[in-house]
């Protein structure tokens, strides 16, 4: 996969590259101070994408109550809650898997970052380069404490994200609360086996993501849930009853 990647992306990596060694060789920052200032950037630059992706989930949280109300009345009949979803998420004009676009939408950028962070030619500029506690971005973690605190960080930002972002979310879905909880701890099993410098990476764009949700929340605030009387009129018809066959 890594001889893909650095095959196909290898313009994109070169322009990580040449984007973090702009802020380590023109600005003067640290390696480690450059990679957190281009994720920054970079979140920056994606912004009206994650907006957008934002507003997906909010369209799909303001339905919450018409999910609530179908599964409510059809608890034995899968087969018509499935159906009444469908209609309800086109009627609305909703994706069900929106809740994974922030997510999906960060991976390529992950990949891209860890395959700068291994590239020779940045391994050979960066290596033996630390930042505060972490003694070589490029290298794996190199002791005990090293890994304990980055796995921390990584573990307590995305949850922060997540917890930010359930905050404004009533009656979720169990896969939505498994996307926001359960991935992260899933996730920081692996922070060990990769080069410090993409933790920071994370951690950074974790950090970025709790204070966008943040300012989101305040200037656009999910719109009210709907009344009693609005649940009452969208209300599937029930299943009519069947017919009895006459006896002959």
């Amino acid at each position: 996969m890594s001889l893909l990647v650095g095959g196909i992306f290898s313009p994109l990596i070169n322009a990580f590259e040449g984007a973090i060694a702009f802020f380590h060789d023109t600005l003067g920052f640290g390696w480690g101070m450059s990679i957190v200032c281009f994720t920054f950037v970079l979140r920056l630059l994606i912004l009206p994408l994650s907006i957008r992706g934002i507003q997906k989930m909010r369209a799909m949280q303001a339905i919450q109550p018409y999910m609530k109300q179908i599964q409510e009345g059809f608890p034995d009949d899968k087969e018509r809650q499935q159906r009444e979803m469908m209609k309800l998420f086109k009627e609305h004009n909703v994706n069900p898997f929106a809740s994974c676009g922030p997510l999906l939408l960060q991976m390529p950028f992950f990949i891209l970052m860890l395959s700068t962070l291994r590239s020779s030619s940045f391994k050979a500029d960066v290596t033996g380069h630390g930042w505060l506690f972490i003694d070589d971005l490029v290298s794996k973690p190199s002791d005990n404490v090293e890994t304990v605190v980055l796995t921390a960080l990584f573990v307590i930002t995305m949850l922060g994200a997540s917890a930010v972002q359930a905050s404004r979310v009533k009656d979720m879905q169990t896969a939505q609360k498994f996307l926001m909880f359960g991935l992260p701890l899933i996730f920081a099993a692996s922070v060990p086996r990769f080069p410090t410098g993409l933790a920071l990476y994370w951690v950074t764009s974790n950090v970025w993501t709790i204070g966008q949700q943040i300012l989101v929340a305040r200037i656009a605030p999910i719109p009210e849930p709907p009344t009693a009387e609005e649940l009452e009129a969208a209300k599937p018809p029930p299943k009519p009853p069947r017919k009895k066959r006459k006896r002959r």
